[in-house]
């Protein structure tokens, strides 16, 4: 089991324009995606990749906490590899980290995500 945490502060604008959020899970394996804002979740058990879900609205978000855990299954035969690529939009710009790349060890394995986005 491995784990890999990235966190960062996400500029955000006092606009009703919507924060869209984006996690694309490579190499055909499968995920589950729990989303919380300031603890509360928006998701829950969100399987494989996530497209432009909408987190909030930039106003209302200011000075809150995003949180996303993910847990990606190898369930691909031919590959050990994980990867994780994190986006959102919708704010002052868009935000991208670098993707994260995992080979587990063994086929089966799993690997945790954490991203966590501080709106201001």
């Amino acid at each position: 089991m491995k784990q890999f945490t990235q966190s960062d502060i996400y500029h955000i604008t006092n606009s009703e324009s919507p924060i869209l959020l984006s996690i694309e899970i490579g190499y055909g394996q499968i995920a589950v995606t729990n989303i919380l804002v300031n603890g509360q979740r928006i998701g829950n058990d969100l399987e494989n990749s996530i497209e432009e879900l909408e987190v909030g609205k930039n106003a209302d978000l200011q000075y809150k906490e995003l949180v996303c855990n993910t847990i990606v299954y190898d369930i691909q035969p031919d590959t050990n590899y994980t990867s994780y690529d994190f986006k959102l939009k919708g704010g002052a710009r868009v935000m991208r980290f670098p993707k994260l790349k995992y080979k587990v060890q063994n086929d089966g394995d799993v690997v945790f995500y954490t991203t966590k986005i501080l709106f201001l």
